[in-house]
């Protein structure tokens, strides 16, 4: 847990907004998120003000966020799927841009990265501790599959984790 307070924290908002991206900026992560939802909404409270309608996304353990027509236009492009309820499940990264036009105003707002998140894995590598603990896994119902989730695993890695290892039985 971060020590870190944003100062506009204390805002009145349900919505996830810049705030909450700054507070991972601050703390050196990227801002990335799994959609777990998408709905669209009319006629609702932002803020003390009425919006006419909005695609609203939401994230694990996060408010909502009010996907804007131009981050809708950047995630359709990212993930080559027009149909907004096709993006559940997907993970997205966003930043803060300073130079947002709102209103006559120029403000920060969120923006969606514009190219497709991918998770850099670390290097599984033959005889490190990473190594001995996977080849246990797979003795215990874990496959190659579920490995990959977390390591990136080169095709010599993968032989070496699928051999068997020799046992010599004292008879």
């Amino acid at each position: 847990m971060s020590d870190f307070i944003h100062y506009r924290q204390n805002r009145n908002s349900d919505f996830f907004g810049s705030v909450e991206v700054e507070v991972f900026t601050e703390q050196n992560l990227p801002c990335v998120m799994q959609i777990t939802n998408v709905e669209y909404k009319e006629n609702f409270m932002v803020n003390g003000k009425k919006k006419d309608r909005a695609i609203i996304l939401s994230f694990q353990g996060q408010k909502p966020w009010i996907c804007n027509p131009t981050n809708c236009k950047i995630i359709e492009r990212v993930l080559g799927k027009k149909n907004a309820k096709e993006w559940i499940s997907e993970t997205i990264e966003l930043y803060v841009d300073y130079k947002v036009q709102f209103a006559k105003e120029v403000v920060s707002g969120v923006r969606v990265k514009a190219e497709k998140f991918v998770k850099k894995l670390p290097l599984l590598e033959i005889g490190s501790k990473q190594f001995e603990a996977c080849k246990k896994a797979l003795t215990s119902g874990y496959t190659i599959e579920d490995l990959r989730i977390k390591y990136a695993i080169s095709e010599d890695v993968e032989i070496e984790l699928n051999k068997k290892e020799d046992v010599n039985e004292a008879v």
